[in-house]
């Protein structure tokens, strides 16, 4: 049964006014609820915490607005982050809450020529947060010059929230890419302001538009990863920020939990010296093994492919061209990344799939998997079509594997499945370490084909191995040209 406001008080937070219960008690029987559904583990204990840090996390005043969108994923993925903030010391937040936002001055509006349209945005200010968050001025210049460097140049419609990565950013969802960016203090405030030029996108021009005519209407919100701590600070207490990761982005909401928004509008004639001045794809393609550069990355390719598309001048053919070379290149890069030793066991190769969806490969399918059980002792591999394989390279020997995970009506074979997962976790064949590295793409291929298999991990990798033994042996060998 759920929880009604009055339970949870009692039980689990009597700290809470009972406006506040009343979110805590939504939020955690929204987590509870979903948590079941998907087979997680402490459920009831993960809604408690939940609920109580969003509780905290509100005023009587706002939680009349809260406690009706529980099943928000923002929402829901903002309290989950403070939590994991104030629980372990780092995570993620995004500076947005449905709370009651004040009023702005009226923008102004230069209209000399509608082809170039640009946004003045403050999008965060020093001191607490109505969220309850404090960001020192250094931190505040810390995100100017990240913007400067490249970091968060794209800003979007709303965040992205879990499953976020899974689907990735869509173009459509791109306002604006970020000119230039700059500190200001006024009053003992220090402000992160931005310049930004309004993308040709379904959702640049709407929120240009709104923003002339109700500035009120729409606001700035960070996105940043990072480290903070529990403590008092300037008459406050909260959460206080002392380094950011990385700061994915600013996008624009409609009630940000900072007093950031566009201070102004501008439409500029743009002449032929005023173009976008890209950056160079050799450039944002030297990464290193760790997740704040792996972002980055996926940000800036999903840019780069989207300035070839749209604002790049040449034929159509000379444009798929430099997007091909541009995915290999990129698929080199990622072969080099360590994700075990670099994110540990849970590592993001979550944003690998997001990369890979949005260009369009193979390896990881949106629609439906066939599977069959057929054993593969069974199976005439001789007569299987190319698409049956996995195909990874020998560079030493500069040689290639063909890996088969099909039987020939084209449906992922369980047991070829299985038997390649082990391969790969044990990174041995017939007793014997391999010779290469199998691509990370493959790996997540395999990955990715095991889960929606509905094979558990506890059932592949090393464990998977033992189960299988002596089936490995000989399992490749009776298809031509393979090891």
């Amino acid at each position: 049964m759920p929880w009604t406001p009055d339970e949870f008080k009692k039980k689990h937070a009597k700290d809470l006014s009972p406006k506040q219960a009343e979110v805590a008690s939504a939020v955690a029987n929204r987590v509870l609820d979903k948590c079941k559904k998907e087979g997680g583990s402490d459920c009831e204990g993960k809604a408690i915490r939940q609920g109580i840090a969003a509780g905290k996390r509100v005023s009587d005043e706002s939680a009349d607005i809260l406690k009706d969108f529980p099943d928000i994923a923002m929402e829901e993925d903002i309290y989950d982050n403070f939590f994991m903030v104030e629980d372990v010391g780092i995570g993620r937040v995004t500076e947005e809450a449905i709370l009651s936002f004040p009023g702005r001055e009226l923008i102004s509006i230069s209209e000399e020529n509608k082809t170039q349209k640009t946004m003045i945005v403050t999008f965060i200010s020093s001191g607490w947060s109505k969220n309850n968050n404090y960001w020192s001025p250094e931190i505040i210049e810390d995100m100017v010059a990240r913007i400067n460097n490249g970091e968060a140049k794209t800003q979007y419609l709303n965040h992205i929230t879990p499953p976020r990565i899974a689907r990735g950013r869509q173009m459509e969802e791109k306002v604006s890419t970020a000119l230039e960016a700059w500190v200001e203090r006024k009053n003992g405030i220090t402000y992160g302001v931005a310049k930004v030029m309004i993308l040709p996108t379904p959702a640049g021009p709407w929120v240009y538009e709104t923003a002339k005519i109700a500035p009120w209407e729409v606001g700035a919100s960070i996105d940043v990863w990072g480290k903070a701590r529990k403590g008092k600070i300037d008459g406050g207490e909260g959460l206080i920020w002392e380094q950011i990761g990385i700061m994915f982005s600013f996008d624009y909401v409609d009630r940000p939990g900072t007093n950031a928004g566009v201070n102004k509008t501008e439409d500029l004639k743009m002449g032929t010296t005023e173009k976008i001045n890209l950056v160079s794809f050799s450039d944002f393609l030297t990464i290193t093994t760790n997740r704040n550069k792996l972002a980055d990355l996926f940000s800036k390719f999903q840019d780069y492919i989207w300035d070839i598309c749209h604002i790049d001048t040449g034929e159509d053919s000379e444009k798929k061209a430099k997007i091909e070379e541009a995915i290999s290149i990129l698929g080199k890069e990622l072969n080099k990344i360590d994700y075990l030793k670099a994110f540990g066991p849970n590592g993001d190769q979550i944003y690998i799939e997001e990369a890979i969806k949005i260009f369009g490969k193979d390896f990881v399918q949106s629609r439906e998997v066939a599977f069959s059980d057929i054993p593969w002792t069974k199976i005439d591999k001789t007569k299987l079509p190319a698409s049956s394989f996995l195909i990874v390279g020998d560079k030493d020997k500069k040689d290639t594997w063909h890996l088969p995970y099909k039987d020939a009506s084209g449906k992922v074979n369980r047991n070829a499945l299985c038997a390649l997962s082990a391969i790969i976790e044990t990174e041995q064949f017939k007793g014997k370490n391999l010779d290469f590295t199998i691509p990370a793409l493959v790996k997540l291929k395999v990955k990715r084909l095991l889960k929606q298999a509905g094979i558990s991990e506890s059932k592949n990798g090393k464990e998977m191995g033992k189960i299988l033994g002596g089936y490995l042996v000989g399992w490749l060998p009776d298809v031509p040209n393979l090891k």
